[in-house]
């Protein structure tokens, strides 16, 4: 079972917005389930965009460096690792990309939380994007040690800034 930021809990889906989604005990390599905790995770293979109602993700890249500057660094940081992504605007409204929005998860789901300001150019977290706009960036994630696979755990614009009552979520996969 997927134990990540803001996933415990259960909350009910309505039907209208998730016809026919599946139950699963476990996350798919790549689909859409609702699992036990009643919430609904759509997943994107490695290479994939993911795609939901209101949000597209497209990852480019992940690297590693020792050092990212930042403003906090957390306790036990010893790998930054930094994502190269595109985001989408499928809504019909302006939104922001909050911090919360975005968590690295490692093979384990323990997840990590963006910095909010990072010396890497164009950093997602803060922006504005407008209905149908892309925008291209970086997340930098201070993390305990460097690990592959892992996937970016992504709440809808609509669900960003109150995670726990979030009904639909996604899973973008990397490797390497």
């Amino acid at each position: 079972m997927l134990a990540a930021a803001g996933c415990s809990g259960s909350s009910s889906t309505p039907a209208a917005t998730t016809p026919s989604v599946r139950t699963a005990s476990t996350l798919p390599a790549s689909g859409t389930v609702k699992l036990p905790d009643g919430r609904i995770y759509t997943v994107s293979a490695p290479g994939k965009p993911l795609r939901l109602d209101d949000i597209e993700v497209d990852l480019h890249a992940v690297r590693w460096s020792k050092s990212v500057k930042v403003a906090v660094v957390p306790p036990g940081t010893s790998d930054y690792a930094i994502v190269k992504a595109s985001v989408t605007n499928r809504s019909k409204v302006t939104r922001k990309i909050t911090l919360t929005q975005f968590w690295l998860l490692d093979p384990s789901r323990h997840e990590y939380l963006a910095a909010p300001d990072s010396s890497v150019p164009r950093n997602l977290v803060g922006h504005l994007l407008n209905p149908g706009q892309t925008l291209r960036g970086t997340l930098v994630y201070p993390t305990a040690g460097r690990f592959s696979p892992g996937a970016l755990l992504v709440y809808r614009f609509a669900d960003s800034a109150a995670i726990a009552r979030a009904k639909h979520v996604g899973l973008a996969r990397f490797e390497g």
